[in-house]
């Protein structure tokens, strides 16, 4: 520790004495009943906060499978299709730029799927 430059002689004996008492404090068992009592009520302000501000997320609906068009397309095809349905700007960049080497062609047929029925279609 560093010490501070004192002049008295009195202040450096108080000075070391206090760092000792410093040092071999525990702190006082009301002290630490006082800091749980300030972590529970922070905890608690916490988790009355956490739905406010959390995103809300409505209940997921089960999927449904790829129609019997998609079966019967390859895993190029798969892609190339998945590359058109992202190509717009208005597809998030979570979906334009993912990585799909490991999906299988199943995981493929569903991306489809879902990305058809979400995007409207031109007529």
């Amino acid at each position: 520790m560093k010490r501070l430059h004192i002049d008295d002689g009195n202040d450096v004996a108080l000075h070391e004495r206090a760092e000792r008492e410093a040092a071999q404090d525990a702190g006082a068992p009301d002290s630490a009943v006082w800091a749980q009592g300030i972590v529970a009520q922070y905890r608690g302000k916490i988790a009355e906060a956490r739905p406010r501000l959390l995103p809300q997320i409505g209940p997921l609906g089960r999927a449904t499978p790829p129609g019997p068009d998609l079966a019967m397309l390859s895993r190029e095809a798969l892609l190339t299709r998945i590359a058109a349905l992202t190509s717009s700007s208005a597809t998030p960049a979570g979906l334009r730029y993912r990585d799909l080497s490991d999906q299988t062609d199943d995981d493929l047929r569903q991306i489809v799927a879902t990305l058809e029925r979400a995007t409207p279609r031109t007529p």
